[in-house]
């Protein structure tokens, strides 16, 4: 139960008394010797808060497990990113760093609601077939499933889902308590375009858990070696490895994906987060990165 403020002479008296203030004078500039005590704690507050959440505290706490994500959506021929796409299948594998494997899979088709029907030009890129997303769960009940999955590995995930808290800055990154864990994807589409649009049209609250700082692999790969960015199968060439499975396959990218991770990590690699997303079209880098950006002649 919150305290009461004090509202008389000798109340507030006693309670600036009691915080080693001077409790001389008239009735009004007590009240704003207190009240101006309480804005300054709350603000002390606010920093404190804001301290435990600062970068430097990330790179206190090794970063372990990457959540590995690479979504399919919705698309016609010749659509750009403006395009209204909405998620048909969701993947996410638990990667450890440590051991440099992955530990759990999901994967989950999505009924699409604007859109449930798919374009001949979605079904030959993705090789997803109508009658699979017909059968398929909605958007919010693959979120649930996908938490619930999460939720299973909490004794490993710290902080877990459940305890993730994201501070929103107006004219700032945002910023999160020290976590062993961070979603990864291939390039900032997954997370900050498809992912962000999904949430947007199905006015569902972005947990904190799914955003905030990510690792924007192909970025990473690109910053790593000092190449321009491509894509998986460009990256994958590196170690003359040719794509396991379907392209466009939400599943198949992942598991790709994966074993770029693998062969990073092998060669030393640390990885950190260089990006992050807050909702659609509220994204962006994070500075300062231990692989400072590469930019070719494209690129610049």
């Amino acid at each position: 139960m919150s305290r009461k403020s004090p509202s008389t002479v000798e109340e507030l008296r006693l309670a600036l008394e009691e915080l080693g203030l001077n409790s001389s004078g008239s009735k009004d500039k007590l009240r704003r010797r207190y009240r101006f005590r309480e804005q300054r704690l709350e603000q002390k507050k606010k920093q404190e808060q804001w301290n435990l959440y600062s970068l430097e505290n990330q790179a206190k706490i090794h970063l372990r497990y990457l959540l590995i994500v690479d979504v399919e959506a919705t698309c016609e021929e010749g659509c750009g990113f403006t395009f209204d796409n909405e998620i048909i299948e969701f993947p996410c594998l638990l990667y450890d760093l440590d051991t440099n494997e992955i530990i759990d899979e999901f994967h989950s088709y999505v009924r699409p609601n604007m859109n449930p029907i798919l374009s001949d030009y979605c079904k030959s890129l993705t090789g997803i077939q109508q009658s699979v997303i017909d059968e398929a769960s909605p958007f919010q009940q693959v979120l649930e499933n996908l938490t619930e999955f999460l939720r299973q590995h909490k004794a490993i995930l710290e902080p877990s889902i459940d305890e993730v808290k994201i501070l929103e800055p107006s004219r700032a990154i945002p910023r999160s308590q020290p976590k062993n864990w961070a979603w990864a994807c291939d390039g900032p589409w997954d997370m900050a375009s498809f992912i962000a649009k999904q949430f947007k049209f199905s006015n569902t609250q972005i947990p904190d858990w799914i955003k905030g700082h990510f690792v924007d692999i192909r970025a990473y790969f690109s910053d790593v070696y000092h190449v321009p960015r491509v894509n998986i199968e460009g990256m994958l060439q590196r170690w003359n490895l040719r794509f396991e499975g379907n392209q466009h396959s939400g599943i198949d990218d992942s598991r790709n994906i994966a074993r770029i991770i693998n062969r990073m990590s092998m060669e030393g690699v640390i990885f950190e987060c260089n990006r992050w997303w807050l909702k659609h079209e509220i994204n962006g880098w994070i500075p300062g990165r231990k692989y400072p950006p590469f930019l070719s002649k494209r690129q610049k």
